[in-house]
């Protein structure tokens, strides 16, 4: 696991300075300069480009991740080239099915229609640039550069994207070249990553078409799965807001979003280790290192657990003086609830560990397909059932039930094939620990007349009960190690 901590340190790292801007975006200017519809309205079209992206892609990032480190350099030249060709037949082809569909948007989006109607344009271009740069990103991770990539999602695009805030606060810009901006910024990153790529040769095109037939059939299977992998991730993570925004409306979207900004937060480090043990894993099932696959498994699932209860821990607990310190607080502290189920999700989702990597690298990701895309039509469905009753709280009910089942389903499978388990008595301890701080943070939270102070004070708190628990309990190998080698660098 050394070099999956090293390059998820400086991935976290990274990670929570883009935080740390995107918290101002988020929290701070965008409430205070925007109105909520507004937000909404970006983050709809935001998701409804995510949403098409899988589509876009084909399963190109993942076939990447999976084949490229095991490929000698003549077969990279011709996978990437290859799959870069399909990648741009399959735009253009999304591009003539949009303009044909276009007319009937308006139709079936009673409550949204008009939206797409007036920025179709806007969410081709967006999605165009997406598909260039999750390509481009796939490639750097396959060579364990998750370093690069994560640099410019989160600190180049975020630093930017405060920019252009402030530039619309200040009237400087109106709300439509707003929207336009956020192009230009993406073009900027797809930019870096190229110039970038020139002295690193990452990657070089070539001839399309040259790999033989057997490895050509085995990319295109893999593809095929991976593109509806991709899409059941999609109808996780982006229908919510869609669905909102069509019986809600938009301005509940930048309420919801909002919150779930809080909650996205948590996962910051456990996205970099799944992205660079990734291709750890895949090359671990090409040598049938099994043995290698395990102790990915167990060590993800109680870090991740450990971490991710952490970092909730101190959102829930300071999530009053959050909005204290928010413009507009009042307004957003209604999906305060939402905060509470989504960070639950989380934190479910992260314990779990690498289930869905180790399925996807293995030779059972038909079933991760499988399973995934009846899940994700599930939380449709869910979806539907439960925005007209719990309002913005359902769609966060409908992900954590159908994360759980989820989970469970993936896990169960990994044990059945693999007889590859996660889960110890540390495990349950740290599950007991997240549910009585959750539990204290909803019920018996006391709310600071000064929220600054009251922020340091609980987090202070916290920080000194994890502590304790680590030293104690010694549930994570790996984190008490560095804590330890932290100490003795701060000791004369």
């Amino acid at each position: 696991m050394g070099i999956v901590i090293r390059q998820s340190i400086i991935g976290t790292i990274l990670g929570y300075a883009g935080v740390g801007i995107g918290f101002m975006n988020a929290v701070i200017f965008m409430p205070k300069f925007m109105t909520v519809g507004e937000i909404g309205l970006w983050r709809t079209l935001f998701s409804s480009a995510m949403f098409l992206l899988p589509l876009s892609l084909i399963g190109s990032q993942s076939a990447i991740t999976r084949f490229l480190p095991s490929f000698s350099q003549r077969e990279r030249k011709t996978l990437v080239t290859t799959l870069l060709f399909y990648v741009f037949i399959t735009f253009c082809l999304l591009i003539i099915g949009g303009v044909m569909l276009r007319p009937t948007l308006h139709i079936v989006l009673e409550g949204s229609g008009e939206v797409f109607q007036n920025h179709f344009h806007y969410v081709i271009i967006l999605l165009g640039l997406m598909t260039v740069y999750t390509f481009l990103e796939s490639i750097y991770k396959a060579n364990l550069d998750i370093t690069s990539p994560n640099f410019v999602r989160e600190v180049v695009y975020k630093t930017a994207h405060l920019l252009i805030i402030l530039l619309y606060g200040f009237d400087l810009i109106n709300f439509d070249w707003y929207l336009n901006c956020q192009l230009i910024i993406y073009t900027i990153m797809v930019s870096i990553l190229i110039i970038k790529n020139c002295s690193r040769h990452y990657f070089t095109l070539g001839i399309p078409f040259k790999l033989n037939r057997r490895k050509s059939l085995q990319i295109l299977k893999y593809c095929l799965f991976a593109i509806l992998n991709s899409l059941g991730i999609a109808l996780f993570m982006r229908i919510d807001n869609l669905m909102i925004a069509e019986y809600i409306g938009l301005q509940e979207v930048g309420i919801y979003t909002t919150a779930i900004y809080f909650t996205s937060v948590i996962l910051i480090p456990i996205r970099y280790i799944e992205q660079i043990s990734s291709p750890l894993i895949s090359k671990a099932f090409s040598n049938n290192q099994i043995g290698e696959v395990s102790k990915y498994y167990k060590s993800s699932s109680i870090n991740q657990l450990l971490i991710t209860t952490f970092i909730f821990s101190l959102i829930v607990f300071n999530l009053n003086e959050i909005y204290a310190i928010m413009p507009n607080g009042t307004v957003y502290s209604s999906g305060a609830l939402v905060v509470y189920i989504a960070g639950c999700t989380s934190i479910i989702d992260a314990g779990f560990g690498l289930n869905g990597a180790i399925l996807q690298m293995s030779k059972f990701y038909r079933f991760s397909t499988l399973i995934l895309f009846i899940f994700g039509a599930m939380n449709v469905w869910l979806n539907f059932q439960l925005i007209p009753h719990f309002g913005l709280e359902g769609p966060a009910i409908a992900t954590l039930v159908t994360f759980l089942m989820f989970n469970v389903t993936r896990s169960a499978l990994l044990f059945a094939k693999l007889r590859l388990t996660n889960f110890t008595i540390k495990s349950l301890w740290t599950i007991l620990l997240a549910v009585l701080l959750i539990t204290s943070a909803y019920f018996a939270n006391p709310s600071f007349e000064n929220p600054f102070i009251g922020i340091l004070i609980k987090s202070s708190i916290l920080l000194i009960i994890f502590s304790i628990y680590v030293f104690i309990v010694k549930p994570s190998e790996e984190i008490q190690s560095m804590i330890e080698k932290a100490l003795k660098k701060i000791k004369p």
